[in-house]
C-alpha cells in the first residue's frame, strides 16, 4: 500500500461512515466527527507526501492551489477546495449548518480529486505507507526488604495491576552502589 492509496482509503472510509448516519437522524457533531479528523489527514499528506518540501506558512488553501502547476485539471482543484471548505466550516463555524448529503457530496468529489492528484507521481505519494505504532506500557516497582532486592516489572496497561500481562522483570539489590 502506498502513502496515496492509504489516503484515498481514509477519504472511502469517511465516505462510508457519513453514508452510514444519513440512514436515520443525525446532529452535526455526527458529521463533524467525521469531516474534521478528515481535512487534518488531507491537508497532513498534501504537506508532508505530495508537496514534502512545503513551508509551514503555507496554508490549505496554498497546498491545494500547487496541484494547478502540477498538472491538476481545474474542476479537480475546484473539488479539493470544496472539501477544504466544508472541512474548514465544521471545525470553524460551530453554528453553520452540515447537510449530510452536501457534505458526502464534497467528500465523494474530494476522493476523485485526490485519486487524479496521486495519477500525478507528484512528491512521495507512491512510496509505501509505514504504519506509525506506539505502545504504552507499565513499569512497577516494588520493593522487598527481607529480600533486599527492588523488583521491577515491565508490564501491557490493563484495568487493574493485578491483571495484567508481565513482558519482563528485572530484579536488582537494595543498597548503596558501593555494595557487591
Amino acid at each position: 500500500m502506498t502513502r496515496g492509496d492509504e489516503i484515498v482509503s481514509a477519504i472511502e472510509a469517511a465516505l462510508a461512515d457519513l453514508r452510514h448516519v444519513s440512514h436515520g437522524s443525525y446532529q452535526r457533531q455526527d458529521i463533524s466527527r467525521i469531516i474534521d479528523p478528515l481535512g487534518s489527514r488531507v491537508e497532513s499528506f498534501l504537506r508532508t507526501a505530495a508537496w514534502p518540501g512545503s513551508s509551514r506558512r503555507e496554508n490549505f488553501y496554498d497546498l491545494i492551489e500547487r496541484g494547478r502547476s502540477a498538472g491538476l485539471a481545474v474542476d479537480r482543484v475546484d473539488q479539493l477546495h470544496r472539501l477544504r471548505t466544508t472541512y474548514n466550516r465544521s471545525k470553524h463555524e460551530p453554528t453553520a449548518a452540515l447537510l449530510v448529503g452536501e457534505v458526502i457530496e464534497s467528500v465523494r468529489d474530494g476522493s476523485l480529486a485526490m485519486q487524479a492528484l496521486i495519477a500525478l507521481g507528484i512528491g512521495v505519494v507512491n512510496a509505501p505507507f509505514q504504519r506509525e505504532l506506539n505502545y504504552h506500557l507499565w513499569v512497577g516497582f516494588w520493593d522487598h526488604y527481607v529480600g533486599g532486592e527492588t523488583e521491577v516489572s515491565v508490564m501491557l496497561p490493563g484495568d487493574n495491576w493485578t491483571g495484567v500481562g508481565t513482558l519482563d522483570t528485572l530484579h536488582m539489590r537494595m543498597g548503596g552502589l558501593g555494595d557487591s
